[in-house]
């Protein structure tokens, strides 16, 4: 099975074929520390901290994360397009969205926590699709918070006190605390095309947090991790997501699903994260 030298054809592939495809080219090497250098989406050279219970072991054996999330961004992401990884973990998706959007593009990969943020550096630097890198954490205002981080699962580091998560003990760190419209401001960038947000329950500050970007980019697409059992105000929140965008789910379903407002009360009956593709109205 071929590599994937033209990463957009994966978003033509069955699912299947997709994974098989993964799984037949992966690689690691054990660099000791806790460190290993694996080899993702047929290719791409990724570090991870082999203590990371959540994505690693995924990267690790697989090659692949997240094969649906996978697919529609391969789909979505155009070259010249402005991307933005929020709650990019270890780069998984930064790297894909570097490559897809090209040197025509950009994307902005952003992690607070200072482990990964780190890891996320040294595969940033060995490829020629780069990123940029903002170390802090994205909510509705600007300032410090402390990030709780669970152990054994690093990407499950959350602005909440408690994120969800099967892990009983956690670390906390203070972190620089962003939003989206300020990033935009700072890096200036004259357009933002696709964002991608998990962070662990706290897309509603995000979104907060980015309201100038909305408004000022009719283009905008973005794929969200969907959990309104951990949101405080989950309708406010889904009718505002539904008052400004399309909304297709694409995790937990067999095809790309529209859901319209009628279809709102489905989703806030969720018990565990879905993943939702919005497209601006």
């Amino acid at each position: 099975m071929a590599v994937f030298n033209d990463i957009r054809s994966i978003a033509s592939m069955s699912r299947q074929e997709f994974e098989t495809t993964c799984m037949a080219h992966t690689a690691n090497a054990y660099l000791g520390d806790h460190i290993s250098l694996c080899k993702v989406l047929t290719k791409y050279k990724m570090y991870v901290d082999t203590r990371d219970l959540g994505i690693a072991p995924h990267l690790i054996m697989d090659g692949y994360w997240e094969s649906w999330l996978t697919q529609c961004l391969a789909e979505k992401v155009k070259p010249g397009f402005v991307c933005m990884d929020i709650g990019a973990n270890l780069g998984y998706y930064s790297l894909l969205m570097a490559e897809l959007c090209g040197h025509s593009g950009r994307t902005i990969s952003v992690e607070p926590n200072p482990s990964m943020a780190k890891l996320l550096r040294f595969s940033e630097f060995i490829h020629g699709w780069n990123f940029n890198i903002v170390e802090k954490a994205i909510a509705d205002k600007p300032g410090e918070a402390e990030l709780t981080i669970p152990e054994g699962s690093f990407g499950g580091a959350s602005l909440a006190s408690e994120p969800g998560s099967p892990f009983a003990k956690n670390s906390r760190v203070n972190v620089a605390v962003t939003t989206v419209d300020d990033i935009v401001q700072e890096l200036r960038l004259s357009k933002v095309d696709m964002i991608k947000i998990d962070v662990e329950g706290y897309e509603p500050q995000v979104f907060e947090g980015m309201k100038k970007t909305i408004t000022n980019n009719p283009q905008l697409q973005l794929i969200i991790e969907y959990s309104p059992f951990a949101y405080k105000e989950a309708k406010k929140f889904s009718d505002f997501l539904f008052d400004h965008f399309t909304i297709y789910r694409i995790k937990d379903v067999d095809s790309t699903e529209l859901i319209d407002k009628a279809g709102m009360q489905k989703l806030l009956e969720l018990k565990d994260h879905t993943d939702l593709y919005l497209a601006r109205k």
